[in-house]
């Protein structure tokens, strides 16, 4: 299973997709002991990156598995890929990719990491982890609790190649990619079909798109579908999409209501609102719809 967003600026892609991998994990029965992460950086930080790292593995050649003698050469990073432990020695003793990082890619790396901090989702930094050959900037894996779960891993990253084929300068790509045994356990808890969403979640700043998620998360495990679009964070384009949706009621989070850890409920029919807190969403929801 695969999933891509292509164009937010900043680490929100990541972060989504994190999320995204770990709700349909915990509702396969797979809970998520951790997210390791590593960041590649822009071209000039895997310039200089792969640039020392195939200097150190000329040196350190003898010691790698046969097969990745013949390809250093040709791609630095194919060690990375390679299942040797051999060859993880080497790479563990080289130099890693984070110390490389050009001060914009540093920004970027933080800023995902603080994102990860408030999801509340525990992460180490994995200097092993290369998952993508194709001008990779980031690379993120769930580890999976239970090894006996019908998903087998998690992972995915932030791509640069999206620019080849869009006309758009500055449009880059996330991608992640679940995978699932072909035999394996039962979804251990089925839950009952969604109804048709009749509810837009519109946001507004950084810290509304964090807190966002994790209440959409508990709308979606009380079966509550409510419609969003993160790829926009200004108000007119989220308004017009719930508009062409044809959706009753608006659940609105700016920052103060994130700091406040509440939301805006507003009936689109005659704009009455109230202001309700997070604990108390899901019921009244509820009640909202009976």
């Amino acid at each position: 299973m695969g999933f891509v967003i292509a164009g937010p600026q900043g680490s929100m892609g990541e972060i989504v997709l994190i999320k995204v991998l770990a709700a349909i994990a915990t509702e396969y029965g797979a809970g998520v002991t951790r997210v390791r992460v590593n960041a590649i950086g822009d071209k000039d930080s895997k310039l200089r990156f792969t640039r020392e790292l195939s200097s150190y593995l000329r040196r350190q050649a003898e010691k790698l598995d046969e097969s990745c003698r013949q390809k250093i050469c040709e791609n630095p990073l194919s060690p990375y890929l390679c299942g040797s432990s051999a060859c993880r020695e080497v790479l563990q003793e080289g130099p890693h990719a984070v110390n490389f990082l050009s001060e914009k890619s540093r920004v970027h790396f933080r800023e995902m990491l603080e994102h990860l901090d408030r999801l509340a989702l525990p992460y180490e930094l994995d200097d092993m982890l290369i998952s993508d050959e194709r001008d990779a900037q980031s690379a993120f894996a769930l580890d999976i609790e239970d090894e006996g779960s019908i998903i087998v891993c998690a992972l995915g990253g932030r791509l640069e190649c999206a620019r080849r084929h869009v006309n758009r300068k500055e449009m880059e790509l996330s991608h992640a990619r679940l995978f699932f045994r072909r035999k394996g356990p039962l979804q251990k808890q089925r839950m009952a079909p969604v109804r048709p969403a009749r509810l837009y979640f519109v946001q507004l700043g950084l810290r509304a798109r964090l807190e966002g998620l994790n209440m959409l998360e508990a709308l979606y495990r009380a079966r509550i579908p409510v419609l969003q679009s993160f790829d926009s964070s200004r108000l007119a384009p989220q308004l017009q999409a719930a508009r062409e949706a044809h959706v009753t009621h608006l659940i609105i989070m700016g920052q103060r209501e994130a700091l406040d850890r509440t939301v805006i409920v507003r009936s689109v029919a005659d704009s009455a609102q109230e202001i309700v807190p997070h604990r108390e969403l899901t019921r009244y929801l509820k009640n909202l719809s009976e």
